[in-house]
């Protein structure tokens, strides 16, 4: 492990070393936000650097988590610590990699913590992460943030965020500048009462985005056993496969 870690090092359950970026209380800020989904849900987690929220999630709501990011650490983590309902796609994601996802799938959390300022465009970036979920956190370097990387892009993207009148969760301060912040924004985009879930995530998403964990199962394999040309559905849930018919064919 990287002597300068940026998120802390979670191993089966235990913190065992500390990143930069004060995990506990951004953590501590989103997890209300966790506790509102009434029932097992579907986290996605963009840039999640080694995971540290998605186990929490995991662990603490039994949720899938989704984990999206090209960190070598986090496989050997995740292939150390065997983790269970924790997805992990191994991938850089472009802005057409987000409009893939979108299409692919929708979940019922989306995090993207320090993530989206990384984007060039990040506007399109952004727009394209507000539609990949219910309830959407994003955090990105404030106006006073002056030492954090691409902070001119993050000035643009804050801007066009907090005219979207997002919920404030907190600003817990930047590991790049001192007393600089990074608000954390909820944007709640909760249509009805919480129903029936979806089980996990697709099969087609697993796929086409580089599932490295769990590494256990072959996930091309089972979609072809799906039957697409039968127009079943088939999900994941971080423990099983599940089968069911849906309206429209996977694509």
């Amino acid at each position: 492990m990287p002597a300068n870690i940026y998120q802390d090092v979670i191993l089966n359950g235990r913190v065992i070393a500390r990143g930069k970026t004060h995990c506990a209380t951004r953590y501590a800020l989103l997890r209300p936000t966790l506790e509102s989904v009434r029932r097992p849900f579907r986290l996605l987690d963009i840039g999640a650097n080694l995971g540290y929220f998605s186990f929490r999630a995991a662990a603490d709501f039994g949720a899938t988590a989704i984990m999206i990011d090209e960190c070598e650490e986090l496989q050997d983590l995740c292939a150390t610590s065997k983790p269970s309902s924790v997805v992990y796609l191994k991938r850089r994601c472009s802005v057409a990699d987000l409009e893939r996802l979108a299409a692919l799938d929708h979940f019922d959390v989306v995090l993207a913590l320090n993530v989206l300022h990384h984007f060039h465009n990040w506007r399109r970036a952004a727009d394209i992460v507000l539609s990949l979920g219910d309830r959407v956190i994003i955090q990105t370097p404030g106006t006073d943030d002056i030492w954090a990387d691409d902070f001119a892009l993050a000035q643009g993207l804050i801007e066009y965020l907090s005219a979207l009148s997002p919920r404030v969760l907190g600003e817990p301060s930047s590991h790049a500048t001192p007393d600089g912040k990074r608000p954390m924004l909820l944007f709640d985009q909760t249509k009805s009462p919480q129903g029936e879930a979806e089980s996990g995530i697709k099969l087609t998403t697993l796929v086409a985005f580089n599932c490295v964990y769990p590494d256990a199962i072959d996930f091309r394999k089972e979609l072809r056993t799906c039957g697409l040309e039968q127009h079943t559905g088939c999900v994941f849930d971080g423990k099983d496969i599940h089968h069911r018919k849906v309206l429209a064919q996977l694509t």
